[in-house]
């Protein structure tokens, strides 16, 4: 479970890769309409990753998309694993597993200064979608300024 759990926050981690902070100019941002913030965002992550890319040996980055307000996020995950598979196996299981990814998420996010900035001040949500292999839903949710609001700053 432990070695799972480092894995996922790997994860998160190489998620902020290509969005370098000390090199944005947040108030030439702020001059851009959120929508087109978005699709600007999501088309920079998107060329800086070269998707689809292995985030660790369960988790695949396989797309990142905008549309409206929404950076979407899919993430395909190798459920078959064996170190998966405890993690999925009953209903209560699964609803602890998104737990405890949405929490690695949201963190992730919302320590994250550029992401921070994209949800708080500009209403820009990330979405995130978790898919098996065979592109069968698992579960999503949404980060949104609320969220950042009440994760611990440690």
């Amino acid at each position: 479970m432990k070695k799972i759990l480092v894995a996922l926050c790997a994860t998160a981690t190489l998620l902020m890769a290509g969005m370098e902070e000390d090199k944005i100019d947040y108030s030439a941002l702020d001059k851009i309409a959120t929508k087109d913030l978005s699709h600007l965002m999501a088309e920079e992550m998107t060329n800086n990753l070269h998707l689809p890319v292995q985030i660790d040996y369960l988790t695949t980055l396989v797309s990142i998309v905008s549309y409206g307000n929404k950076i979407l996020l899919t993430k395909e995950v190798d459920t078959k694993h064996k170190d998966l598979q405890k993690l999925l196996a009953t209903k209560k299981d699964r609803q602890r597993f998104k737990k405890i990814m949405f929490g690695i998420d949201a963190r992730t996010l919302c320590h994250n200064e550029t992401w921070n900035y994209l949800i708080v001040k500009r209403n820009i949500i990330p979405a995130l979608h978790y898919l098996d292999k065979s592109s069968r839903e698992l579960f999503s949710y949404t980060v949104d300024a609320k969220d950042c609001a009440t994760i611990d700053k440690n």
